[in-house]
């Protein structure tokens, strides 16, 4: 069984931002991917949050990047699917398939 997760990366890029990766684990190894968002303050991020609200309410279009967040989720659930109906499972193939899609 595989795990997904939202992460904040805690060392600010050179513009001050914060990347959120996705974390895949599976086979007890982990993988992360970027999901190309930036947050300003690490208190922007949530992750142990209630439904589908990783980004607090605060950050402008928070509506939107939670939805994409949760897409994305969608895709990763997906791909893992396929991949253990073939039989090749493992963090990296599940992150290298999401970028084929």
């Amino acid at each position: 069984m595989a795990t997904f997760r939202f992460e904040l990366d805690h060392k600010p890029t050179r513009n001050k931002t914060y990347n959120l990766y996705l974390m895949v684990t599976a086979v007890g190894k982990r993988t992360k991917k970027k999901t190309g968002i930036q947050l300003k303050r690490i208190d922007d991020f949530n992750p142990q949050c209630k439904g589908n609200n990783w980004i607090r309410a605060n950050v402008p279009d928070a509506k939107v990047l939670n939805e994409q967040l949760r897409i994305m989720l969608v895709q990763v659930n997906e791909t893992y699917q396929e991949l253990g109906n073939e039989g090749n499972v493992s963090s990296a193939h599940v992150i290298k398939a999401m970028d084929v899609e």
